[in-house]
């Protein structure tokens, strides 16, 4: 409980300092992490929005199509498949 939020918070952080690669690498270990599959909606999100700060549009849109494909009760799947067409 207490890992995921804190990886959570330091992907925020990163994002926050603009550190997008760093951000981004967060962002894919909470992915890894079989624990948490509730986040997953939103860590993929948060790739895709990484991916667009640093102009990668293929890695954009294929990060937002698994936001809404693999979490579709996510609260970020709506907006993720608005972006994503």
């Amino acid at each position: 409980f207490w890992q995921e939020r804190y990886l959570k918070l330091e992907g925020f952080i990163c994002m926050q300092l603009e550190e997008w690669q760093q951000a981004d690498l967060i962002f894919d270990r909470l992915l890894q992490e079989g624990s948490y599959p509730s986040s997953h909606g939103e860590a993929w999100f948060w790739r895709a929005y990484c991916a667009d700060q640093q102009h990668q549009d293929s890695l954009k849109k294929e990060f937002f199509q698994q936001a809404y494909m693999q979490e579709p009760q996510s609260s970020y799947a709506p907006i993720a498949y608005f972006h994503f067409y």
